[in-house]
Parts: structure tokens; sequence; C-alpha cells
């Protein structure tokens, strides 16, 4: 599995902090994060 950006956490901190929904969501599935599939016309039916 490849490593979250730098980023991923300040930001994963910052929404908890303001959206209650998304930090049941980050807290929920905090393993995780997002990543591309590199190509932006890929998809899946």
């Amino acid at each position: 599995m490849k490593k979250p950006p730098a980023y991923w956490n300040n930001a994963k901190r910052i929404l908890s902090k303001r959206d209650p929904v998304l930090r049941k969501i980050i807290n929920k599935f905090n393993k995780g994060f997002l990543t591309t599939r590199k190509d932006p016309f890929f998809f899946i039916m």
C-alpha cells in the first residue's frame, strides 16, 4: 500500500474539527486514504 500524501493527516484534523459528519466518517475509516487511479477517464459500471 502506498503512503498517504504529506498533507493528509493535517487535512483530516482540520476537517474533523469543522464538520461533524466528516468527523464520524474519518473516525470510522481512519486508516485509509484516497488515491487516484492515474486515468481520469476510467469508469466502472
